[in-house]
């Protein structure tokens, strides 16, 4: 929090209040605003990825998230920086560093397959995620 603080421009407790506000706000809405697709939402999904991309079996693609800066600090620039030339900052289901790969491991997606993939339906990754299936 420490290199957010300085691009910010805001003391690390100031940070830390705003975090905990924003999950104390958030948490019990993502029930509401995030869901894996039921069947018929699924096979559009793959429907769609025939049609535009020539897979079909695939359901989307994993990789970490990341929150867009308008700008850079000038302090670290190059830390923000994606090889793309946008100033982000990346969040995944880890804290503190975390390889891809063990970020999904952990989650629902990869430990309850059975929940979430019919068979034969996929998601897809980088290299960074191995050959892991359902993915």
């Amino acid at each position: 929090m420490d290199a957010l603080s300085r691009i910010l421009c805001v003391f690390v407790g100031t940070l830390v209040k705003f975090y905990q506000r924003c999950t104390t706000a958030i948490c019990p809405l993502v029930p509401m605003l995030v869901s894996w697709p039921n069947v018929e939402e699924r096979s559009w999904i793959k429907d769609q990825f025939q049609v535009k991309r020539g897979f079909s079996s695939l359901l989307g693609h994993i990789d970490r998230i990341t929150f867009p800066f308008l700008r850079a600090s000038s302090y670290d620039k190059d830390d923000w920086i994606t090889r793309y030339g946008d100033f982000v900052m990346g969040i995944t289901v880890c804290p503190g560093s975390c390889h891809d790969s063990s970020a999904y491991k952990s989650t629902q997606l990869y430990t309850h397959k059975d929940r979430y993939f019919s068979e034969g339906e996929c998601i897809i990754g980088d290299a960074a995620y191995g050959l892991a299936l359902p993915l």
